[in-house]
């Protein structure tokens, strides 16, 4: 899990050691309705449940409220249709009380999710690992705010390899892979030297500018043979 960067955003360095006792992960149903269980090894001595299952399906409400406030009659076809093939459509889950063995090893207590509210009363900047707070928040909302429901169904597709360190899953925005730190390493460089180049070329035509200057040349004496004393206005 830690191998994928979309899903090593959401363990906590509080989670490591328990997600240490986590022996299988699996999921038999379908990937729209899905329910994944995570079995834990005997003897975690953070909670007594051996599997933590967690549960997602297609929330249709939304749409049958629309449907029955504007009258119309839902057609079970139609209804059957975008279960199947509304891709955009969220899903509800359902939340999982975990019998923690003691408030010690409660991890959810020790670190919170922050609600957004929460988030922009801070006035810094604040951590992504402590917004999202522990990793077993998940098991206890119904909305999938992080989209960990998309991130498990690609760990499981590949879960060999990533546990192998063979591939690597897809960059999300709040993930930056080496390659796109030097790509913008690389531009910044650039950037730098176009603006040296410019302020060089500017210095140059400041440069050439003053020395193609023209002078007048006024004489201070008179008509006597005296030497001239010159001054020069620019």
């Amino acid at each position: 899990m830690t191998n994928d960067p979309n899903f090593d955003y959401h363990l906590h360095s509080i989670d490591w050691d328990a997600l240490s006792h986590l022996e299988d992960l699996h999921d038999l149903s379908d990937a729209r309705n899905v329910t994944f269980h995570f079995h834990f090894a005997e003897g975690n001595p953070y909670f007594s449940d051996r599997v933590l299952s967690k549960k997602f399906a297609v929330d249709l409400e939304e749409q049958l409220l629309a449907v029955n406030d504007s009258g119309l009659k839902l057609n079970p076809l139609l209804a059957e249709m975008n279960k199947t093939y509304d891709l955009n459509r969220q899903q509800k889950s359902i939340p999982v009380l975990i019998q923690w063995t003691s408030h010690e090893y409660n991890l959810v207590d020790k670190k919170p999710r922050m609600s957004i509210e929460e988030i922009e009363k801070e006035d810094f900047e604040v951590d992504y690992n402590d917004a999202t707070g522990s990793f077993f928040n998940f098991f206890a909302f119904k909305e999938d705010l992080y989209e960990l429901h998309s991130h498990l169904l690609e760990l499981h597709s590949k879960a060999l390899d990533l546990y192998a360190g063979v591939i690597e899953a897809n960059y999300n925005s709040f993930a930056v892979s080496a390659d796109e730190e030097d790509e913008e390493d690389n531009e910044d460089k650039e950037a730098n030297s176009k603006d040296e180049e410019d302020n060089k070329g500017d210095n140059e035509y400041e440069a050439d500018n003053n020395s193609n200057q023209v002078a007048d040349l006024e004489s201070d004496s008179n008509d006597n043979d005296e030497p001239k004393k010159k001054t020069l206005k620019v």
